[in-house]
């Protein structure tokens, strides 16, 4: 996921609030790696119309308060890997966390079946923001 941000010209943040998975050997094409909850993160970070958000972790504990903040930015792009089942149960959870049809509706999820169509649904968005990517490399 770190290659293909790149090498659509974009600035990779990897943000995972676990140090064994927030490393920059694991993530060397990251322009940064930070330790800290994501939703923490991202509430301190500049987001435009550029801007794309990854949710890669499958754990709602890290997911729902972080596509919460996220789907209420100026965000391009908020994409949730995952299944389903899982994809219903994140609805659910925003919904009960207070996240309207509005926001629900800007979730891509799941983010892409291969890495081309993620290509594709992130060239679509203008170059130069943050790929703003949480959890492991797909």
């Amino acid at each position: 996921m770190t290659r293909i941000g790149k090498y659509l010209g974009y600035h990779v943040t990897v943000c995972d609030a676990r140090p064994t998975f927030a490393t920059a050997k694991r993530f060397p094409d990251a322009d940064e790696v930070v330790v800290q909850w994501p939703h923490k993160f991202l509430a301190n970070t500049e987001v435009d119309r550029d801007t794309v958000v990854c949710v890669l972790t499958h754990d709602p504990k890290f997911d729902v308060p972080l596509l919460e903040a996220a789907l209420r930015t100026r965000a391009a792009y908020v994409g949730a890997m995952g299944s389903r089942r899982t994809h219903h149960d994140r609805i659910q959870r925003l919904r009960e966390a207070g996240m309207t049809a509005a926001g629900i509706n800007r979730l891509r999820s799941p983010i892409a079946a291969t890495r081309h169509q993620l290509v594709t649904a992130v060239r679509q968005r203008p170059h130069g923001g943050v790929l703003y990517q949480k959890g492991r490399a797909a």
